[in-house]
């Protein structure tokens, strides 16, 4: 019978994943102590001693950083590390493997993943861990067959993530265009002469067939992010023209719903800039329409301000202000 420790670390710079990350393990039974920095997940293994295992949130950007802090807990504190991998180059999956560690797990697949990463991960460091004396064990056959199905499950599971990810890369263009085509035809009806039933009709389906599109892209594009073939366009646009047309969008649905929304843009603020215009408008869509959907009544603002400045660059701060109910503190 393999006992499971009950407390993990785990360091992950991403704090929004890593509160998704532990909500999910606590729900599995564990205790989780989450660190956002190397520094702090050192500290938390120095003053702990109830740590049992550390998870390693890595990628492209921070993998040296993260392999010295992997190969630091193994040799001093003999605790089995696990990697929890976002976008990693190939020679990174090799370093990894060379790095004394005892499996790993794909972000982008999902955080149930974690969970078969975890179980080899015990069984191994109860196979190969530290005897009574508190000394490493020698190898085993048990072992080596343990890592060549840590190998193989993390091969079958990267395969299977890839096919789902490239495919629904390739459906972007197939599903978003015959929607288009509806849209389309739908503003064409629209400019036609039709009675009051027939134009309120034709409106019902242009708000149907935008409200789908809307879902089409949140799906299509959190597919592409995980494929890790999402690219920002930077191309030259007027910000004031974004964010106003971007609020005219919505104006209907907080007037629908008796609301007042009402978009203040900073005198101070750069307003021909280069960046991802489309990908702006659909963040703030998103803020915008969250807002207005939890709000019962008053009001809604929409806040557009500058927050930094250099020579080359400028930093932007959007803030959405409701009189909705907000999020409670422990979320």
């Amino acid at each position: 019978m393999i006992t499971i420790p009950k407390t993990l670390l785990y360091v992950e710079k991403d704090k929004l994943f890593s509160c998704t990350v532990q909500n999910y393990l606590e729900r599995r039974g564990y205790a989780v102590i989450v660190a956002d920095t190397v520094r702090a997940g050192i500290l938390a293994v120095r003053d702990n001693v109830r740590i049992n295992l550390v998870i390693a949130g890595i990628d492209n950007r921070n993998s040296s950083e993260m392999l010295r802090f992997s190969r630091k807990i193994r040799s001093e504190n003999k605790l089995p590390v696990v990697f929890f991998a976002g976008d990693c180059e190939d020679t990174v999956f090799m370093e990894m493997a060379n790095a004394t560690i005892y499996g790993y797990a794909l972000k982008y697949c999902s955080v149930r993943g974690l969970d078969p990463a975890l179980e080899m991960a015990f069984k191994l460091y109860d196979s190969c861990g530290r005897d009574e004396s508190g000394h490493g064990r020698s190898d085993t056959a048990e072992t080596r067959l343990l890592l060549e199905k840590i190998a193989e499950l993390a091969a079958l599971a990267e395969a299977s993530c890839k096919a789902k990810s490239d495919f629904m890369a390739m459906m972007r263009h197939e599903l978003r265009t015959p929607m288009n085509g509806v849209i389309g035809m739908a503003d064409l009806l629209m400019e036609t002469r039709l009675s009051r039933e027939q134009r309120q009709y034709a409106k019902i389906l242009r708000s149907s067939a935008g409200s789908l599109l809307d879902i089409l892209n949140d799906i299509l594009d959190f597919s592409v992010m995980e494929s890790g073939t999402m690219k920002l366009e930077i191309l030259d646009f007027h910000l004031r023209v974004v964010v106003e047309d971007t609020v005219d969008i919505l104006a209907v649905k907080a007037h629908e719903k008796g609301l007042n929304l009402v978009c203040k843009i900073d005198p101070g603020v750069f307003v021909h800039l280069r960046g991802d215009a489309g990908r702006l408008r659909q963040i703030l869509i998103n803020l915008i329409g969250n807002a207005i959907k939890f709000t019962p009544k008053g009001s809604v603002t929409v806040l557009v301000s500058l927050d930094e400045e250099t020579a080359t660059r400028v930093k932007v701060r959007f803030t959405v202000i409701d009189t909705g109910i907000g999020i409670s503190a422990d979320r």
